[in-house]
């Protein structure tokens, strides 16, 4: 599949949520994507739109590809030979995140640092700039450790992820003779013809 293809192919399954999607026509509609969202980017910072209204062109664009990243994702697993919901797994890092605000949040509130912005400013300018102050103190102290742990398995949960979709991503394709129940479903591909026929 070419590239051109590949994207024709992207927007006309935009919501197909079945089927499979070649290593090729995935690749192409991930470059597709990048290079679009880096054009906006820098229409974006040249135009000033992004400053003068918070969302520029972007981050609609970034909108309006959201669901067919989804459903090439989904096709692309499929024609791996795993489940599209796999890619639930993304959520584990968000998960992590949830943990780490409230580890933050409780370590925090234990370590009997001033809770006045004025005063975690203050503190979090200080400890940044010259590593002293009562922020430094209280991460000597061990105030924070569980925001640490839940910070290293953010990180952690969230290399693992990324680590895991580009094996999962780069995998070859599983025909339905080496036990791929997906590949039996209507290939995404199959649906563009690449206009040979009407």
């Amino acid at each position: 599949m070419t590239f051109i293809d590949a994207i024709k192919a992207g927007f006309k399954n935009f919501a197909n949520f079945r089927g499979t999607a070649s290593r090729s026509e995935f690749w192409y509609w991930v470059l597709f994507t990048t290079l679009v969202g880096l054009v906006l980017d820098q229409i974006d910072n040249l135009s000033g739109l992004t400053a003068s209204t918070g969302m520029g062109l972007s981050s609609i664009s970034s909108l309006v590809f959201l669901v067919p990243n989804i459903s090439i994702i989904f096709r692309r697993l499929h024609d791996a030979g795993f489940s599209g919901w796999l890619y639930a797994i993304n959520l584990i890092p968000f998960a992590a995140g949830a943990w780490f605000v409230v580890s933050f949040v409780s370590d925090f509130q234990a370590s009997g640092l001033a809770a006045d912005t004025d005063a975690i400013t203050l503190a979090v300018e200080e400890f940044v700039t010259a590593q002293t102050g009562p922020l430094y103190d209280a991460i000597l102290a061990g105030a924070f450790s569980n925001t640490l742990t839940s910070f290293l398995v953010m990180v952690l949960s969230a290399i693992a992820v990324g680590v895991a979709f580009i094996v999962f991503y780069t995998r070859p394709t599983k025909t339905a003779e080496q036990g791929n129940k997906y590949a039996g479903a209507p290939v995404a591909q199959q649906l563009y013809d690449g206009g040979t026929t009407s």
